[in-house]
């Protein structure tokens, strides 16, 4: 995921006022270098923040940075950055195929 710009634009921005910071959202409609077009991260009291991750194409795939859909449950999900990770365990999931996985 590129942690710069979209070509005139940051593609990180934070959520919410400065004094009130809600999460952060990336956006990269040219999916470059590694098929990620959006992540959201949003705050909340333990165990009830979230995140989402959309990507598609050969990019992606090619990657290595997620399995194969659909995902053998239970799944545990990451998200990584310096000094920091994110993680949540999956027993069950709202839906599990060849194209989606979302689970609460």
């Amino acid at each position: 995921m590129s942690s710069g710009r979209t070509r005139t634009k940051p593609c990180w921005k934070q959520l919410g006022s400065p004094a009130n910071p809600k999460g952060f959202k990336y956006s990269d409609r040219e999916r470059s270098p590694d098929g990620l077009d959006s992540v959201q991260v949003l705050a909340g009291e333990a165990g009830k923040a979230k995140a989402s991750v959309g990507g598609k194409g050969a990019a992606l795939e090619a990657s290595g940075t997620f399995a194969t859909l659909p995902l053998p449950l239970p799944v545990v999900a990451q998200l990584q950055t310096t000094g920091a990770c994110w993680e949540a365990s999956y027993a069950t999931a709202g839906a599990n195929d060849d194209f989606t996985f979302k689970a609460k």
